[in-house]
């Protein structure tokens, strides 16, 4: 069974593969869809991103381990700009709590935007990880979210201009069609 989803690796533009294609799944991201290559063997995690210039619209890479542990990931010979859109999902727990820290902050040039999601009702697995960041790390600020990035349903946003959903959101007659999962996406970038 697979146990965790290191890294997603998200982008635009078209694509140019240079090793064999992989499996791929489209996974929903709030109401988006992303398309996916899936890179669950060793052979295929080891090679990645690498000689590839571009991935296409709503494209990205999904690197699946079958151990649930901490993986470090090095893309060598990766020519895509990765500080520009690199987004980690992993479960809160205590060694994944402070994540992103300061060093990997630095790593990001200026100006890229680093997105950080959680499918959680949880204040202290969403808000509270994005207060946190802000208050010990000088060079990340928050870029507020409006109506207009979450298709004009600014009542997913919260004062700071942050996505959060709430199950009783877009209710339908019909209960099995209704509401949302409790998610939440704050979207920050690195300053000089």
């Amino acid at each position: 069974m697979r146990r965790l989803i290191c890294a997603f690796l998200l982008a635009a533009g078209p694509a140019t593969a240079q090793q064999p294609p992989l499996p791929a799944v489209t996974l929903g991201a709030g109401m988006h869809l992303i398309h996916a290559e899936v890179a669950d063997r060793d052979a295929s995690r080891a090679y990645g991103l690498m000689e590839r210039t571009s991935l296409p619209p709503n494209g990205g890479m999904l690197f699946v381990f079958q151990e649930r542990d901490l993986h470090c990931m090095w893309m060598k010979n990766t020519l895509l700009p990765l500080s520009d859109y690199v987004s980690l999902h992993v479960p809160l727990t205590a060694a994944t709590r402070g994540l992103i820290d300061r060093r990997r902050i630095g790593l990001l040039k200026p100006g890229a935007t680093l997105v950080y999601c959680v499918c959680s009702l949880e204040p202290e697995e969403a808000e509270d990880q994005i207060a946190a960041l802000l208050a010990r790390n000088e060079r990340v600020a928050r870029l507020p979210m409006t109506g207009q990035d979450v298709f004009g349903h600014a009542e997913f946003l919260t004062p700071e201009g942050d996505l959060r959903t709430l199950p009783p959101y877009l209710p339908d007659p019909d209960p099995r069609w209704g509401g949302l999962d409790g998610f939440y996406a704050a979207r920050l970038t690195r300053t000089p």
